[in-house]
């Protein structure tokens, strides 16, 4: 599956749009994040994200289109929780080569590759959905950052323009700022926690 996502800063006014949009809420919950990298950051300065969400390793990889206009953010990933397919895909990025006769799994790899820890957050969120293709997740985390975000779900690249549009044309009816870039929640976390790495990330326009 491809995510579509678009990031916003959470306030009343905003959620009162969402309502009166038809948004309903289906969910709310807490889990807790680890980000994985290596000391020189291969994964995220490549736009990799790997993590480990309530012990589920999951991977979000760029899909090559994405833009960056006027500080503004427009992101598309691919992601799985397969731990092979996850393998494969990072194989390359680390230029390590995996055996499947050396027979260990995703955390091994990540040990053979000295993959660490970079950040660890626990995030409260509320899930809406809004006209049965958009989901809005509102998140506060651990640290008291809170966040917004405009998702829909594609299986194919080929969907990506229009489902761009299609989130575009909600952030109009939302009154979303158009010129506003807004950092997500690694993001925010790096700020505090690692200015260097998030220098680096920032002028490669992979976070906001």
């Amino acid at each position: 599956m491809i995510e579509i996502e678009k990031k916003f800063v959470v306030n009343d006014e905003i959620l009162n749009k969402m309502l009166s949009l038809g948004a309903k809420l289906i969910k709310r919950e807490s889990f807790t994040d680890v980000y994985y990298d290596t000391e020189c950051h291969c994964l995220t300065t490549k736009n990799f994200w790997l993590r480990q969400r309530d012990e589920v390793w999951q991977l979000k990889s760029p899909t090559g289109h994405r833009t960056f206009e006027e500080g503004l953010f427009n992101s598309s990933y691919k992601e799985t929780e397969k731990e092979d397919e996850i393998v494969n895909l990072i194989e390359p990025v680390l230029n390590q080569k995996y055996s499947q006769n050396q027979k260990c799994g995703l955390a091994e790899f990540l040990k053979l590759c000295n993959c660490q820890p970079f950040c660890k957050m626990t995030t409260h969120r509320q899930s809406y959905k809004l006209q049965d293709k958009f989901k809005i997740d509102l998140d506060v985390t651990d640290s008291g950052y809170a966040v917004g975000e405009i998702e829909m779900m594609i299986n194919s690249e080929t969907d990506i323009a229009e489902a761009t549009n299609k989130i575009e044309d909600l952030s109009k009816k939302l009154e979303l700022p158009i010129t506003q870039a807004v950092s997500g929640k690694v993001s925010s976390f790096l700020k505090s926690n690692d200015p260097e790495h998030y220098k680096k990330l920032f002028n490669l326009k992979i976070i906001a």
